[in-house]
């Protein structure tokens, strides 16, 4: 069923915006395959994502996201530490919100937090981490609120792997896998 717009336009399906996303930001793991859309059936027939389907390999942020960053920032290079900064200060209550959210059971409140986390982590680079906050938001999207305690873990080890690595770009030392 389409849903209006109080000005009249249909809003586009949310897999014609996300799909082409997915594709060109790393993320393609979370697209189904088989269907070319984004989760896959879950539970009795549901349409969530499957946790299998997400990247479970802890790498460094992006090079070429971190890149371009720094190319956009060349005029105020000290802004790429000021940002990392505020996302290593952020996460933490984003990621309580998502807690929260699981033990409430609450699916607007998560996949609005797991949004903004994802949002923030992949402007960075840290695609491990947004990928699983992907997860968590189409979780909450589809009414699942509980199930995403399964990707807890998860989330906080990505959130640990991802914040180590940035804070080695902060001081300028190479990140090493191992």
């Amino acid at each position: 069923m389409n849903r209006k717009r109080a000005s009249g336009h249909r809003q586009a399906p949310a897999t014609t915006i996300v799909q082409p996303v997915l594709r060109s930001s790393g993320y393609a793991a979370l697209l189904n395959p088989a269907e070319g859309q984004v989760g896959s059936s879950g539970p009795a027939g549901s349409s969530v994502p499957s946790a299998s389907k997400a990247p479970r390999a802890f790498g460094p942020p992006d090079p070429d996201v971190l890149a371009e960053l720094r190319e956009q920032l060349a005029d105020a290079p000290e802004m790429l530490d000021e940002l990392i900064a505020m996302f290593l200060s952020g996460t933490p209550a984003l990621i309580e919100a998502i807690r929260t959210a699981v033990a409430h059971g609450d699916a607007r409140a998560l996949s609005r937090a797991a949004h903004s986390c994802r949002g923030s982590s992949a402007s960075l680079g840290t695609t491990t981490l947004a990928a699983v906050c992907d997860e968590i938001e189409l979780l909450g999207r589809g009414g699942e609120a509980t199930l995403a305690a399964r990707l807890l873990p998860r989330l906080e080890a990505a959130f640990a792997h991802a914040s180590a690595a940035l804070e080695h770009t902060m001081i300028g030392t190479a990140v090493v896998d191992g």
